[in-house]
């Protein structure tokens, strides 16, 4: 009998691991298709969207609304690639839709590297719109418009 209790133990513990597995795999895909198509978490480095954004914040970044073809309008704070290296992601306020692209600065001028310096960012170059603070949680928050 001990050799029957023994298989049982091991066919349950298949069947644990292979559910296990399976939902591994489908919180996997579930992760991949938000991050991917619907929304990404961001942390910010930099002081560059101070006081609105500060060095350390994590911010969830919407991608739907590019998806929607709805274009990022005057005041919205977009994530987008760097225009000098096309890997690094940047976040800023969009000041001004140019048509052929956005002219986008940091709400602290100062420590902010924008379209002052590597000009407007075109449409295909942005992630998305930033629209809320995650993190820390004493200031989570919905971003607003400036």
């Amino acid at each position: 009998m001990p050799l029957i209790r023994g298989c049982l133990k091991n066919e349950k513990m298949n069947a644990f691991l292979k559910n296990l597995l399976i939902v591994y795999a489908l919180l996997s895909i579930i992760v991949y298709m938000v991050t991917g198509f619907i929304a990404q978490p961001f942390k910010i480095n930099g002081n560059s969207m101070f006081p609105t954004i500060r060095n350390g914040d994590l911010v969830l970044i919407s991608k739907v609304s590019l998806l929607s073809g709805k274009r990022p309008a005057t005041g919205d704070i977009v994530a987008f690639f760097d225009p000098a290296d096309g890997k690094r992601i940047l976040i800023k306020r969009v000041k001004e839709d140019c048509g052929q692209g956005y002219f986008v600065m940091g709400d602290n001028a100062e420590s902010s590297i924008d379209s002052r310096v590597f000009g407007t960012v075109s449409g295909d170059r942005i992630i998305g719109k930033a629209i809320i603070i995650l993190w820390p949680l004493r200031v989570i928050s919905e971003i607003c418009r400036d």
